[in-house]
């Protein structure tokens, strides 16, 4: 008898995404463009199996394997692009498969992607800011009141303050 896997889906405007949960595992799977008949054998010698039908045709030829340590992930294109599914599989949600929230996008999301990536200058992902600058606006009262990134005196002044000059908890009648 065979085991059942998780597995994660998540989509985009033009592909969806299917990761199987399976550490180590070989997998075997036919993929028509509606369905797909999944099985893997672990390091261990489990099987897990699976099958699902799609909500939607997938192109078969613009399918991508990628098998892992940790997991199996399958990359299927849809057969219409731009073409947002509402669910992955015809009938009752399959209890083993859940939404892949780390690779998950909205149909709206879509739009708000950039075209190209952004030149980042030198700065290793600031944007190409000039970060030695804004530290020396933030010491010239650019910061909040009492920074202080220059080389003043400003530990000795907190060394002299006193707990002395700390006034007491009054206590109200409620307390009492």
């Amino acid at each position: 008898m065979s085991l059942v896997p998780t597995v994660l889906w998540a989509q985009r405007a033009d592909i969806i995404y299917l990761t199987v949960d399976i550490p180590d595992a070989k997998p075997e799977a036919e993929i028509t463009e509606d369905k797909i008949d999944f099985k893997a054998t672990d390091k261990d010698g489990k099987v897990y199996a699976f099958t699902l039908e799609f909500n939607k045709a997938i192109d078969t030829t613009g399918t991508i394997l990628h098998a892992t340590a940790r997991n199996i992930r399958y990359t299927l294109k849809k057969k219409q692009g731009n073409d947002w599914w509402g669910r992955l599989t015809k009938g009752p949600k399959p209890r083993f498969v859940s939404t892949d929230f780390a690779l998950w996008k909205d149909e709206d999301d879509e739009d708000d992607e950039p075209e190209a990536t952004p030149d980042m200058g030198d700065m290793g992902g600031m944007g190409g800011m000039d970060l030695q600058a804004l530290m020396a606006q933030m010491g010239q009262g650019g910061g909040a009141p009492g920074m202080d990134f220059g080389g003043s005196d400003s530990d000795e002044e907190l060394e002299d303050v006193e707990d002395d000059d700390v006034p007491a908890l009054e206590t109200t009648e409620e307390a009492k």
